[in-house]
């Protein structure tokens, strides 16, 4: 019997790190986690991030979290203008 309560899945990960940057922002960037997946909304699947809203004043009425969609790499390569 399928999971009717299931819209989909996330998965923890961590931004990439590079060679050229700093010890500084290699643990830096480590330390910043945030979920990425995808959810299925009436049959159309969506690729979503979300990230710990960083602004977020205590006391104030602010989201914890913030879910914005996921551009793939390859998209964004093919969506660019070249010049």
């Amino acid at each position: 019997m399928p999971d009717t309560q299931r819209i989909g899945a996330l998965w923890t990960k961590t931004p990439r790190v590079f060679d050229t940057d700093t010890p500084e922002e290699k643990a830096e960037k480590q330390s910043r986690k945030f979920l990425s997946g995808v959810i299925e909304i009436d049959e159309k699947k969506y690729s979503i991030v979300v990230f710990k809203n960083t602004y977020k004043e205590e006391g104030s009425n602010q989201p914890d979290y913030v879910i914005k969609n996921s551009v793939q790499r390859s998209q964004a390569e093919d969506d660019e203008v070249p010049f």
